[in-house]
Order: structure tokens, then C-alpha cells, then sequence
């Protein structure tokens, strides 16, 4: 594709550097906040957010389940 991937960081900063220009192109929000989600809204669903990921029948086919922590902190990432 073009982009650098000398190893398996670089090549997921590439990625995501990407990703987030063609959502600037698109005029696509990159996160909730930028949806219009304040802090306050987002903390009384945050938890329920965690919950429904680590329940959902995908994380349960991963080929390593992700603890309640983890999840929780890729859930803080969204605002």
C-alpha cells in the first residue's frame, strides 16, 4: 500500500495515521467528543459500554479474551 511498516508499530502508527486522515476527508468525528458526547454523558455509560463489549459473542471467538481492565481502558479512549 505504500505506507511504512519497517516492523509491526510503525506499521500500526502508519495505519492509524491513515485512518484518521480519510476520517478528516470524510468530515467523519474521530471520537465520541467530537460526536458531541461530554465527559458527563460518557461516564454514566462507560461502564454499560465495557459490559456489552465483554459480553458480546466476539470478544468471546478472540484468541485471548480481554479482561474487564483492559476493555475498560480501550472503552476511556473513545472520548
Amino acid at each position: 500500500m505504500g505506507y511504512p511498516s519497517g516492523n509491526i508499530r510503525v506499521a500500526v502508527k502508519s495505519l492509524l495515521q491513515q485512518i484518521n486522515q480519510l476520517a478528516k476527508e470524510l468530515h467523519m468525528p474521530v471520537n465520541l467528543r467530537a460526536c458531541g458526547v461530554s465527559k458527563e454523558q460518557f461516564t454514566i455509560v462507560k461502564q454499560h459500554i465495557s459490559e456489552a463489549a465483554l459480553n458480546d459473542a466476539c470478544t468471546k471467538t478472540n484468541p485471548r479474551t480481554p479482561t474487564a481492565n483492559e476493555i475498560e481502558s480501550i472503552v476511556e479512549k473513545l472520548l
